[in-house]
């Protein structure tokens, strides 16, 4: 589940029972919705078949509209007759003979030409197909019914795939049985290669579907309320939809990873770089590399290094440098390490880069030594993650109890609180990319055309893009007035009326935007936390720490949003700290020693502790 999605969830004081009902035909109203949208929006760019689906659906009594949908929803496109039964829909095989007539859907007849009278890979599928209508049941009674050697006991007894398999080939040598097989009635739905499109053409990828509709109308979500028109799609033309199309088939295409071999895997990158290299969608050419990224990790857990590094070699994305540094030292080439180190140093990707770089020269100055590159090795061994060292501390606890049933963390919290007083919460990432997002809340949602072009987007489609916020350079300008001192107060950089004003302007959010969908915001949080101890957290921590907090955040809002301390401690006379909890054989990761890193360079008090099981 990703973020967005976990911290837009029922908040836990929802009673399921206060959830609104669907109406009866809630899917065909949301079916037509996304047609109607489609056509308002995209007109111009859908082609003939596609604008006739559109104008043959319209065409069509409400009854076939609806056994249409409720097909085209579920997997498959085979259906047998006699099990598509809907309260709703009063006359099923009036509206099955009305889709037949109008070619949405084709009947399965044996008699016109032999479905499996074949014997290649296509048609060995369909077959497999058609029998997985059937349970175990009906199965093994239809092949005792035309099998001599087999009895139905023995058949019954087989495992499913077993007894499949004993059906196709009684198929491959009867294919006339099959009419017995198909007298229930079996139709295929036909238009989905035209619903692909019409469904990104509205959600702009294949991943979303008709739940949102569903969770939007149960209340289980909600989304803020931005202008849908012209200037808001997410496609200008047919070439940039076809290239989206055919990224959606080779993923859907593509094997398993951690199933390909080697000659598999080469496939799969060189298609996917091939793909990047001629792309001219900028989000595309970025998946696809980071597709082949994905390929050449696995060339590498498969052994076969030179063939990863190939890859690594074309692509700018994280982690392939990172990749190329280690697989390069490896082989002792210690001098291409450094130059590729400084380029990282020089234009890192991000700061989780940067950190690699930082924490692997140590290990690049030592070999370049036993190379004798002195001056080298001297510039790598002198670099260090922090200009300031971190502050660390540790503690000895017993397993048993709170750390045993709630985790290093929490135990952690109540020792801070029985030596230190005051409070420690488990806060990690929730508290401060909450109050981020709620005072950023007018840059995310800014009416930037493109940024949202149907209504379940919890984030803007640009949000990671170098160029987010200089499109939207005044609303952020416009916030930033909150860390800018004026008249009287220019002598004291941050005064307390500054503070109270900042905190009002999160706090009325919380009011006014509460449980709407924010990529940053994590309602539960809050409402488990409780809004009062939330703004006094908030009124802790100063505001030039919130200023140079944010800053940190808005450079790399993809990668600088994980890694924050665990802990949020909090004295009796409100001085902050954050803690950084470590239990047994944990060590920091690069993006919690990027924010260590610039939590130290900044004055911000952060620290890590040291769990250690105490002896018994």
């Amino acid at each position: 589940m990703d973020l967005c999605r976990q911290q837009t969830l029922l908040s836990p004081s929802t009673d399921m029972a206060d959830l609104p009902t669907l109406h009866t035909y809630y899917y065909h109203d949301n079916f037509r919705h996304l047609l109607h949208q489609v056509e308002r929006l995209y007109g111009d760019i859908l082609n003939t078949s596609e604008r006739d689906f559109i104008q043959d659906f319209y065409g069509l009594s409400e009854s076939a509209q609806r056994i249409y949908i409720r097909m085209l929803m579920r997997k498959g496109d085979l259906f047998r007759c006699d099990k598509l039964r809907y309260d709703e829909i009063t006359d099923i095989d009036a509206a099955l003979q009305e889709l037949q007539q109008q070619r949405f859907l084709i009947r399965i007849d044996p008699a016109d030409g032999h479905v499996i009278d074949r014997e290649d890979e296509q048609a060995g599928a369909e077959a497999a197909a058609l029998l997985s209508l059937f349970n175990k049941s009906e199965l093994a009674q239809w092949a005792a019914s035309i099998a001599t050697d087999r009895r139905l006991s023995s058949l019954k007894a087989l495992p499913r795939s077993e007894l499949e398999h004993h059906c196709l080939t009684l198929l491959q040598q009867s294919p006339d049985s099959l009419t017995d097989l198909l007298s229930v009635g079996v139709v295929c739905v036909c238009g989905e290669l035209e619903f692909t499109t019409l469904r990104l053409l509205y959600f702009g990828n294949l991943y979303q579907d008709f739940t949102d509709f569903v969770l939007r109308d149960l209340g289980i979500y909600r989304y803020e309320n931005y202008s849908l028109d012209n200037d808001s799609r997410g496609f200008n033309s047919r070439a940039q939809l076809q290239e989206h199309l055919s990224y959606y088939l080779k993923v859907e295409q593509g094997e398993v990873l951690s199933d390909a071999d080697e000659p598999s895997l080469v496939k799969m990158a060189d298609d996917w770089l091939q793909f990047s290299q001629t792309c001219e969608d900028e989000r595309l050419r970025r998946r696809a590399q980071q597709r082949c990224c994905e390929c050449a990790r696995q060339l590498e857990r498969l052994k076969s290094d030179d063939l990863a590094l190939r890859f690594y070699q074309s692509l700018m994305v994280h982690p392939a440098r990172e990749r190329r540094c280690r697989l390069l030292l490896k082989r002792g080439m210690a001098p291409e390490v450094w130059a590729l180190c400084q380029q990282i140093l020089e234009r890192p990707l991000h700061a989780i880069e940067r950190q690699f770089a930082l924490v692997f020269l140590p290990r690049l100055g030592r070999l370049l030594q036993r190379q004798s590159e002195a001056e080298k090795a001297h510039w790598c061994l002198t670099q260090t993650v922090t200009d300031k060292p971190l502050v660390t501390s540790e503690c000895h606890l017993d397993f048993a109890g709170v750390w045993e049933q709630q985790g290093v963390e929490s135990a952690a919290a109540q020792w801070l609180v029985s030596e230190r007083g005051g409070q420690a919460l488990h806060v990690e990432n929730a508290f401060f990319l909450s109050v981020f997002g709620l005072f950023y809340w007018p840059v995310i949602f800014a009416p930037i055309p493109g940024a949202f072009y149907h209504e379940f987007h919890s984030a803007p489609v640009d949000l990671y893009q170098p160029d987010f916020l200089q499109k939207r350079q005044d609303i952020y300008a416009g916030l930033q007035r909150f860390f800018q001192p004026s008249g009287e107060c220019q002598a004291e950089r941050f005064t307390p009326e500054m503070m109270a004003s900042f905190t009002r302007e999160v706090s009325a959010r919380i009011g006014s935007k509460a449980g709407i969908a924010n990529p940053f915001v994590h309602w539960g949080f809050i409402e488990t936390l409780g809004v009062a101890l939330f703004e006094q957290l908030l009124r802790a921590v100063p505001l030039s720490h919130w200023q140079r907090i944010f800053d940190y955040l808005w450079q790399d809002v993809k990668n600088h949003r994980n890694g924050l301390p665990d802990l949020f401690w909090l004295s009796d006379d409100q001085q902050y700290e954050l803690i950084e909890v470590k239990g047994p054989g944990d060590s920091l990761q690069k993006n919690q020693l990027a924010w260590l890193d610039y939590f130290a360079s900044q004055d911000i008090p952060a620290s890590v502790l040291y769990v250690k099981k105490s002896a018994q």
